[in-house]
């Protein structure tokens, strides 16, 4: 009896891998609805099958001759049937058909990588892998090779990011740079050169395209080879993370150049004294450097203020953006508002409040804050926030809800879930690493990075 059990569960895997037409029409959806080229050839040899059929006669007359004489006697001949061109016309059109269903269905070396999938435990409930579509050369990377499947119903984020690490030794001489999902098809980025991402990333602004549409500020280049931006028109806040010495400021500052370079005032808020723009071009530049509890009161207020009095002209006229609003309202000269707050939990830990004029303070800051982050979205009025403390208390909920654009560092689960909501930051970056961040949307980015301050400002 026990040996029977045993059978029966050794043979259960061995059936759901079996071969069956569900699997086969399946795996001819994914060609055909995610491979162009098929999807083209599929078209065309349907129409001309179906054209066949519906002028067999026509075709009959016009090769009559040569079925009637040649094709048609052998066959008759040698297997002594009757058989008329129209229907051999028909015969072959089905075969061709067939074998080029075949051939669309299923391409070459299909079979190895869903077999790799397998070892590597990436299968759906029924044990099925995911469906090879095809192989092609990283268009922004000569030197990567992306394999795209279907994946199905297989999980992204418990299978396939879970899971990389051994998908990787499954791929002999390739590594992983990354995988992305896009609806049901994943992308799996491989590269033979042993991936490293200590070499640093400089900044060349001829290679940064300007968007007349959106403001969007450059911070680095992603494991996909693609190039990363706070989207500032779209997503307004943003909220920066990562330990000492990780990469935090040279990216805070390549933020607060770009913003300079582009027309905006910017306003740094830095209870270490602004010891890291002592240099005098961050000044000669328009950059505004604050100090004080009371300085960042003060200054919050003003923004708030601001925030109102453009409220009042965008309901006016009627705007729906900032770049809207400054051509209908005729406010050329107004400029966009950037608030960085470097290191935010030396004014946001209540606990440092103790008398009853300091808690006064803490409230207005907060109130502030919270008017801010919360209705200066499409204003001009842009909050950035660092951070560098694993408390969970330190930054406000209301902040961190409207940071939409949010990056990590070096960090370690505690603040990797403060900022990301998820510990990517702590699994994903290299220890001692420096310049290397993850976006709250699964991105490993390598920073843009400058040698001195000079050279933010070429």
């Amino acid at each position: 009896m026990n040996n029977k059990n045993n059978l029966e569960i050794n043979q259960i895997p061995e059936r759901k891998k079996k071969y069956n037409s569900k699997l086969f029409f399946k795996i001819l959806y994914a060609q055909i609805r995610y491979n162009r080229w098929k999807s083209t050839i599929f078209t065309i040899a349907t129409i001309l099958l179906l054209y066949c059929i519906l002028n067999y006669k026509n075709f009959n007359c016009e090769i009559e001759f040569i079925t009637n004489n040649i094709i048609i006697s052998t066959i008759n001949k040698i297997f002594k049937l009757d058989i008329s061109s129209n229907i051999l016309i028909l015969v072959f059109s089905m075969i061709i058909y067939a074998v080029l269903i075949i051939f669309l269905g299923i391409p070459i070396g299909a079979k190895e990588k869903e077999e790799n999938c397998s070892k590597a435990g990436i299968v759906n409930h029924l044990q099925q892998s995911p469906i090879f579509i095809r192989k092609y050369i990283n268009k922004l990377n000569k030197k990567v090779i992306i394999y795209e499947f279907f994946a199905n119903a297989t999980s992204y984020t418990e299978q396939w990011l879970k899971f990389q690490d051994k998908l990787e030794d499954s791929f002999d001489d390739y590594y992983i740079k990354g995988i992305k999902k896009n609806g049901k098809r994943i992308f799996v980025y491989l590269t033979k050169e042993e991936i490293n991402y200590s070499k640093p990333l400089y900044y060349k602004s001829k290679t940064i395209q300007e968007d007349e549409k959106y403001f969007k500020v450059p911070i680095g280049v992603n494991q996909f080879d693609e190039k990363v931006y706070w989207n500032i028109s779209l997503i307004p806040h943003s909220l920066v993370g990562g330990e000492t010495n990780s990469g935090k400021t040279v990216t805070e500052k390549f933020i607060i150049a770009y913003c300079l370079q582009h027309n905006c005032d910017v306003l740094l808020f830095d209870f270490k004294g602004g010891v890291d723009y002592n240099n005098p071009i961050w000044k000669e530049n328009g950059l505004e450097i604050y100090t004080t509890i009371d300085d960042l009161i003060i200054q919050l207020e003003k923004a708030v203020d601001r925030l109102e009095e453009t409220i009042r002209v965008f309901n006016k006229f009627r705007c729906s953006t900032f770049e809207q609003f400054k051509k209908k309202a005729h406010w050329s000269q107004r400029k966009r508002l950037l608030l960085v707050f470097d290191e935010a939990a030396e004014f946001l830990d209540k606990d440092r409040y103790i008398t009853k004029e300091e808690k006064e303070k803490f409230k207005r800051i907060v109130n502030a804050l919270n008017t801010l982050a919360s209705r200066s979205r499409a204003f001009g009025i842009n909050l950035c926030t660092i951070t560098q403390s694993p408390s969970a208390d330190i930054i406000p909920k209301f902040l961190r809800r409207n940071s939409g654009f949010r990056i990590c560092f070096r960090a370690d689960n505690i603040l990797s879930n403060i900022v990301l909501d998820n510990d990517n930051a702590d699994k994903l970056i290299p220890k001692n690493s420096q310049g290397l961040c993850v976006t709250n949307q699964n991105e490993l980015v390598k920073c843009y990075y400058a040698e001195n301050d000079e050279d933010y400002f070429k």
